[in-house]
């Protein structure tokens, strides 16, 4: 029986028109996806304007399309916007709480900021994350796992704060970089100047938790000036009164926890 299937140079017909589709087909799902990829830069560009232009709402606004896409979609323009963006309003706060300025327009910003820009794992990110310190909480463990290039930039946020929220989340996030100091290893200048921090936070008056954190970082360094400092606290309730400390249960509080840390009870927060 003759074949029905029409035929081009000895081959059926039907071949050429299936080749002949999937090549189309490709072609249209690749100028799609071409087209898609253009009209998604466009989008993220215009996202980074509103960040580096717009009032505090565009930026709120940016904030959450730019978590919307998602930390590994989002391309360079739009990625240096959200740091640059973090490092503005480190300043902002800054300036707040050191009484240079009111009221912020977008206040709670500056923790979004930080919790999407922490994801990047950028080693560009780690001034505008020492800047957000006592924002997030995600910010420390970050900053921690950069290691030595993040010590110097926490330790002078340190150095300029009398925020207890900031100087705690600097004091851990030093200490947890002490602890995996094995891993990541820290430079003897950098040890050198925790230590003369840590020293320093034992000696003047601060919040008690500033102190606690303070303590947690200096046995951390095992340093035996600043483990006799530890031990005053463990055994002298008059240390911590030195320090301000007057209500009874907070110096209790604090000789128990000199007392733990030189037994080997270790702080709190942990990786």
């Amino acid at each position: 029986m003759r074949s029905t299937i029409f035929t081009l140079r000895g081959k059926p017909m039907g071949q050429y028109m299936i080749k002949l589709i999937v090549v189309c087909v490709s072609a249209l799902f690749l100028s799609g996806l071409f087209f898609e990829t253009a009209r998604a830069q466009d989008s993220q560009g215009e996202i980074a304007r509103q960040l580096r232009q717009g009032d505090g709402r565009e930026r709120g606004k940016a904030l959450v399309t730019s978590r919307s896409i998602g930390s590994r979609r989002i391309g360079p323009e739009l990625r240096a916007a959200l740091i640059a963006a973090l490092e503005r309003e480190g300043r902002l706060h800054a300036r707040r709480r050191s009484g240079e300025i009111g009221r912020l327009e977008n206040s709670e910003l500056i923790a979004g900021l930080a919790n999407l820009v922490v994801e990047f794992r950028d080693a560009s990110s780690i001034p505008a994350l020492a800047g957000s310190l006592g924002t997030a909480p995600p910010v420390i463990f970050a900053l921690a796992d950069f290691g030595e290039p993040a010590a110097a930039p926490i330790m002078e946020v340190l150095r300029n704060s009398q925020d207890p929220s900031v100087e705690m989340d600097a004091l851990i996030g030093l200490r947890l970089m002490v602890e995996g100091k094995s891993s990541r290893p820290l430079s003897a200048k950098s040890l050198l100047a925790m230590k003369v921090l840590a020293a320093q936070r034992l000696a003047e008056t601060h919040m008690v938790t500033t102190l606690w954190r303070a303590i947690d970082l200096a046995v951390a360094l095992d340093d035996p000036d600043l483990r006799r400092t530890v031990e005053s606290f463990a055994v002298d309730s008059k240390a911590a009164v030195a320090r301000g400390i007057t209500d009874p249960d907070l110096i209790e509080d604090t000789r128990r926890l000199a007392a733990d840390r030189l037994r080997g009870v270790l702080p709190l927060p942990r990786r």
